[in-house]
Parts: structure tokens; sequence; C-alpha cells
């Protein structure tokens, strides 16, 4: 047993990390607390997703949006990268999601290899949900485009509040725990969490 996380320095008896995504994040000798574990869970799946995608064809792909949110969520923690920093983020701004998959899924290994271990704590997990929940307001407002371009100013600014208030809540919810819809009597969707209107 070790006496702190190897991850976010937290102090305490740790055993070996049992997230099971050591074959990317390389964690499974390492000291962990439950917490890190848990990140790493969090990260490995999104980790193993980017990497199962395919070839786009399209810039709005599958393979497009786990890209940019996995370079967003790089760039936040940029200083944890002192060292290897500009070759990390050299790779990167030369990657597209249009590569070959083989040439795709190479350089991704190659920036996990490159990057400290310490890494991926519970606090990059956080900014990676952080990303996703941004991400899918942003495909919310594409497809929500032409009706919000109908109607008015101030009907306009409750729904920019609204999505706003439901990436804030939507990024710190616990795991497994949904997001409920019910109705108002005017017949408005009221968006809660655990019971607190969020909605407009």
């Amino acid at each position: 047993m070790a006496t702190h996380c190897k991850f976010c320095e937290k102090n305490g008896d740790f055993g070996p990390c049992t997230c099971g995504q050591a074959e990317l994040i390389a964690c499974a000798v390492q000291a962990s607390c439950p917490e890190c574990t848990a990140a790493h869970r969090f990260v490995g799946k999104f980790l193993s997703a980017l990497l199962k995608t395919e070839r786009a064809e399209r810039s709005n792909s599958a393979r497009q949006r786990l890209l940019l949110i996995f370079i967003a969520a790089i760039a936040a923690h940029k200083s944890a990268l002192p060292n290897r920093g500009r070759y990390v983020f050299d790779i990167l701004r030369d990657l597209d999601a249009f590569r070959p998959n083989e040439d795709f899924r190479a350089s991704i290994r190659e920036v996990l290899r490159s990057v400290p271990d310490r890494i991926f704590n519970g606090e990059f997990a956080q900014t990676l949900n952080q990303k996703i929940a941004e991400q899918k307001v942003e495909l919310s407002l594409e497809k929500l485009g032409l009706v919000v371009a109908d109607i008015s100013t101030d009907q306009r600014a409750a729904v920019v509040e609204f999505l706003g208030n439901l990436v804030t809540a939507t990024a710190a919810q616990p795991r497994g725990e949904k997001i409920r819809g019910s109705y108002s009597r005017s017949g408005r969707r009221i968006t809660t969490l655990r019971g607190r209107q969020l909605g407009f």
C-alpha cells in the first residue's frame, strides 16, 4: 500500500489502480485513490470510444466531435505538460479526423504515451465531462437553429440561459443519475435535476 495517490497526491493508504483501463492510461501498478480510479474508468471509456471511431467523411462526424473534446480537455490542463507540451500539441495540431484509421489511432496513442500519467485524475475527468456537455448543447443548438431564429429576442435569451444552466447541471451531476423532465401547467418543458428547476 502507498501513502499517497500517484495522480492527485491525496494522502492515504491506496493500492494499485483497478480501473480496467491500464492499456490506455498505464495506471495498473500505480497507487490510486477511489476518485482517481473512477476518473480513469471514465476517461478510459472516452478514449476507447475515440479510438474505435472510423475515418471521417464529414466535418461533424463522431470522430471529429470526440477529437475536439479531447484536444480541448488536454489544452485546459497544459500546465501539467511542462516538458513535452510542445511535442504533444504539435501532434494534435497536425491530427485531423480524415486521417486513415491506422495513422489516426497511432497518433492518439503517441499522445497518451507522451503525457504524464498523473494528468488523468479527477480534475481532468471533470474537464472532459464539461467539454462533452458543452458539445451536446452545441449540437442541440444546431438542431434548434431554425426554430431559435424564428422566436423573439426575449425568448431566445431565455433559451440560451436555460442551455447554459443545463450544461452546468449535466457536468455536475453524479454518474448514472439522469436529468428528468416534466411539464408546467402552460405545457412548457421544464428540465430538473434532483427536483431543482433549471428551466425558464
